[in-house]
């Protein structure tokens, strides 16, 4: 559970279980301060019941206690004393358009016939292969085939720097990537192509295939947070290249 202050002074809060009808003394209390997080992480029950004042006990109600809120949730106070639910954003998205290409390699220096490489090749294959082989998916990203959530968030200004991405934050993130943009990444991963290439004895065969892909791009927003996203959209098959080779130093 978290409430973030963003009224202009600060506010009391105390909590209750959801069961209480007396509104005396809460379970906790304390003070969320004007521009900060207020974070319980030994709460463990799944609802709870909430008073907010300005500045102390004694001061004006901001949230009456009596409803019931989920645990589970983060909330902020806004400018005027409302007491919200957050909601992640997607920030509205430009486009980019990025090749791949995927390698094939038929060392076929000892044979005197070749058969031609004759198979259908899908798009979902190469991003799956290109991930597992990237740098970049053993970092600290969080990757999924079709979807790129940035590996740090950064923080409103004042706040604080960037810091690294939460588990919170991008489980979110990719749930409301896939949700926004689920039927595109589903038929973009789709997109095969039959190809047909005769291949060439006596020598080191590689194919190159290529991919034309488009990406939306733009910044995801939860709370204080935002981290960049990339999500593919669309794609088409780019036609291939074969090159030969007589040795594998020869290869670049």
């Amino acid at each position: 559970m978290n409430i973030q202050n963003n009224y202009p002074r600060n506010v009391f809060f105390k909590i209750f279980k959801t069961a209480d009808s007396v509104y005396l003394v809460g379970l906790q209390e304390g003070i969320i301060p004007h521009g900060k997080p207020g974070l319980f992480p030994n709460w463990r029950e799944p609802t709870f019941k909430l008073e907010l004042k300005v500045d102390s006990g004694v001061g004006a109600f901001l949230v009456h206690p009596g409803i019931v809120f989920d645990s589970t949730a983060s909330y902020t106070i806004d400018s005027s004393g409302n007491f919200t639910l957050d909601q992640l954003k997607v920030d509205s998205a430009r486009t980019e358009i990025d090749q791949l290409l995927e390698y094939k390699l038929f060392d076929l220096r000892g044979s005197d016939e070749a058969s031609p490489f004759d198979e259908s090749v899908a798009v979902a294959s190469s991003l799956t292969s290109t991930f597992e082989s990237s740098a970049v998916h053993s970092s600290d990203n969080e990757l999924s085939v079709g979807v790129e959530v940035g590996s740090s968030t950064t923080q409103a200004p004042g706040v604080g720097d960037s810091t690294k991405l939460s588990a919170e934050f991008t489980t979110k993130a990719r749930e409301e990537l896939q949700s926004k943009f689920g039927k595109q990444i589903e038929n973009s991963l789709k997109v095969e192509e039959h190809v047909s290439v005769p291949l060439t004895p006596r020598k080191i065969n590689v194919i190159e295939i290529a991919w034309s892909l488009t990406y939306a791009i733009g910044d995801v927003r939860y709370q204080q947070m935002a981290s960049s996203y990339r999500v593919l959209t669309s794609a088409s098959y780019g036609g291939y290249k074969k090159s030969l080779y007589d040795s594998p130093d020869a290869i670049p």
